[in-house]
C-alpha cells in the first residue's frame, strides 16, 4: 500500500501483465506476492488503474484463485474483485462476463 503515485509508478513500468501471468504460477510463494501487487493496484483510487488491470486479463487469472485450498489466496482474490467491482458499471460488466458472479 502507498500513495497513488506509487501505484502509477508500478503501472508505468508495464510490469502488470507479467504480474498477472504469475497469478497462475504453481508455487504459492510466487502467487502470493503477485496477488498482493494486484490487490494494491485494484485498491488504487483511479478507475483507469482498474481498467488497465482488467485489460491485462486479471479476471480470468483470479478465477482459479477463488477455488484455492489456501484461505489467504481466496481472500485476496475476493478483495481484488471487490475493489474492481467498486468502479464504474463497465467493471461490473467485465466481472459478469468473466463468469465471476
Amino acid at each position: 500500500d502507498g500513495p497513488n503515485h506509487y501505484t502509477e509508478a508500478v503501472l508505468g513500468t508495464g510490469v502488470m501483465p507479467r504480474v498477472v501471468d504469475l497469478l497462475s504460477h504453481a508455487s504459492g510463494s510466487v502467487v502470493t506476492p503477485a496477488l498482493t501487487v494486484t490487490v494494491n493496484v485494484a485498491k488504487a483510487p483511479s478507475d483507469q488503474a482498474r481498467e488497465y488491470l482488467i485489460s491485462t486479463g486479471v479476471l480470468s487469472a483470479i478465477r482459479p484463485l477463488l477455488q484455492s485450498q489456501k484461505t489467504r489466496l481466496r481472500k485476496d482474490a475476493c478483495v481484488a474483485l471487490t475493489h474492481i467491482a467498486g468502479g464504474p458499471a463497465q467493471h461490473l460488466q467485465a466481472i459478469a462476463e468473466a463468469g465471476l458472479f
